[in-house]
């Protein structure tokens, strides 16, 4: 939880004497430094891999993301016939191989982690199932209207993924959204910062 959302998440009266301290969202292996950073650029045959994934909509905006960047990114690179693989289906993850997936992309996708929504009791999330499973049909937008525009921003969780630091690892190209990603990395310095309606995806392609 970054520093301003801790008296929120956590409060001081619950929580007398106890000192919180923000951590990164670890799990990048230990040995990462030991990778031996993927092809040379020019060998690298896909010019964008990303991986993304469908999450609940009871987690906002955020969520939403990682399934947006994919499926728009994707549509803007078929139309111009470049070759990527982006994908965001359950049957499309990747697992034992990852690494070597993207040492074969010369750049991969990325946006913050974490939802700006936190659903306390767990109340809203049930109210969005309910709502999916009355209308299988229902759209985020829907949803977000009903259910969620209220309470977009009432916790501030962008975090930094360990995607980041793993693309990083295999000297891919960061292609992210707009965002802090913890202070970690920087725009025009650690990557290249995609404008969210993607008004810039011509420079950055």
């Amino acid at each position: 939880v970054p520093g301003p959302s801790i008296p929120t998440v956590y409060p001081p009266s619950a929580f007398p004497g106890v000192r919180f301290v923000p951590v990164l969202t670890g799990y990048a292996p230990l040995d990462i430094d030991r990778l031996h950073g993927g092809k040379p650029m020019r060998e690298r045959s896909i010019l964008i891999g990303y991986r993304g994934r469908r999450i609940g909509y009871w987690y906002g905006d955020l969520g939403q993301e990682k399934l947006h960047i994919g499926q728009r990114m994707k549509a803007i690179c078929d139309a111009r016939r470049l070759k990527t693989d982006i994908a965001w289906e359950e049957s499309d993850r990747i697992y034992g191989n990852w690494f070597e997936f993207l040492g074969n992309c010369r750049a991969t996708l990325g946006t913050e982690s974490g939802a700006n929504i936190f659903d306390f009791d767990g109340e809203l999330a049930l109210a969005v199932q309910r709502a999916q499973y009355a209308n299988p049909d229902v759209t985020y937008e829907e949803i977000r209207t009903q259910y969620l525009k209220d309470r977009e921003g009432e916790v501030v969780m962008n975090q930094v993924s360990p995607k980041i630091f793993e693309a990083i690892a295999m000297r891919t190209a960061l292609v992210l959204f707009e965002g802090h990603y913890s202070g970690v990395v920087q725009p025009g310095v650690h990557f290249l910062a995609l404008k969210k309606d993607f008004s810039n995806v011509d420079e950055i392609l």
